[in-house]
């Protein structure tokens, strides 16, 4: 038996394939022994390279196929580790890098903003994030980067937020009056209680309430325990209610602790609005002097319809009377640091 064999090639995807080199060389005829299986099998199922030839003529061993085969990976386009890298680098913020920097920018702080809504899934938005993680007090005192940190609590959850409370909190409890006292960073506090679960910001919330009165009455302070009536639980805002029945002059003739007091009559519980309203009719003029503001035009609403009967007669009455007038330190004795 005479026997030619193709050599196979090997060849790499970036090169055309040379033609295949055949060697013939002769080989003794050989008695193949064969199961009965094998026998009855027809030989056009047997796929292989060797065809079976009548004793004495040539047999050709061939790697056509295959060289075919190779030639068609070799044609289509190969991907590349650059490729793969360049494809996970573009799902990063066009602003990685430098987060922080543009955020104490006055144009850049947009930027961040816009790019923080545009963010593509949460991880790009937690490779942002991250960037500002260890300037959250920072942010609380810049008139730029507050937007961004701002920004970031409202699109970011609640979990992603806990360096904000740890950073904040590592200011002491003073730290945080002192912080609901600030221009800026009573928007942060807002945005946390309004963002985050009680159980996150427990301690910061405890903080507040040991200073409600002074806070109440004050510029910034008391839009934070207005946001405190809105969100906190029934424990924390029921002792809120005590807070403001115990200081209800101070507070009924202050311009902003008046408007704790509405946020009260609008967020209270049914039995809470009555007992305040109840407190305010027993200072006589002061549920004139809180009218006279122009937030509290609407105490009236808010007062009336929880009382029946004489309370009401005497409300309708009270309204009449002239307002109560501010003493003149209980304001300075419940906010000394003004």
């Amino acid at each position: 038996m005479i026997l030619q064999v193709v050599a196979p090639c090997f060849i790499s995807c970036n090169m055309v394939p040379a033609a295949p080199q055949c060697q013939t060389f002769n080989l003794p005829t050989l008695l193949v022994s064969q199961s009965p299986a094998d026998s009855c099998r027809a030989p056009s199922a047997v796929k292989s390279a060797l065809r079976m030839a009548p004793r004495g003529k040539v047999c050709h061993v061939s790697w056509k196929a295959e060289v075919a085969e190779i030639r068609e990976v070799s044609a289509k386009a190969s991907l590349c580790l650059a490729d793969l890298i360049d494809t996970a680098a573009s799902k990063k913020s066009p602003l990685a890098g430098r987060v922080w920097l543009l955020s104490q920018d006055a144009k850049g702080t947009f930027e961040v903003q816009k790019a923080l809504d545009d963010c593509s899934d949460e991880e790009e938005r937690a490779e942002m994030v991250a960037e500002i993680n260890g300037h959250a007090f920072q942010a609380t005192q810049c008139p730029h980067a507050n937007h961004v940190l701002r920004k970031v609590i409202t699109s970011a959850p609640p979990s992603a937020l806990h360096f904000i409370v740890v950073e904040l909190m590592s200011q002491g409890a003073k730290g945080i009056v002192e912080l609901a006292r600030h221009r800026y960073g009573c928007r942060i506090l807002e945005g946390l209680i309004a963002h985050c679960p009680f159980g996150q910001i427990s301690v910061m919330v405890e903080s507040l309430l040991a200073d409600a009165a002074a806070l109440s009455m004050h510029m910034y302070g008391n839009f934070v325990i207005q946001r405190l009536l809105e969100q906190c639980p029934p424990a924390s805002r029921s002792q809120l209610f005590q807070m403001m029945r115990a200081n209800l002059v101070a507070m009924g003739t202050n311009f902003y602790g008046s408007t704790v007091l509405v946020k009260g009559m609008t967020h209270g519980t049914d039995a809470e609005q009555l007992l305040l309203a109840r407190a305010i009719l027993r200072v006589n003029g002061l549920i004139a002097a809180i009218a006279k503001y122009r937030h509290g035009k609407t105490i009236s609403e808010l007062v009336l319809p929880v009382l029946e009967g004489l309370e009401k007669d005497g409300a309708v009455k009270q309204l009449a009377v002239p307002p109560l007038k501010a003493p003149k330190t209980s304001s300075m004795s419940l906010n000394p640091r003004r």
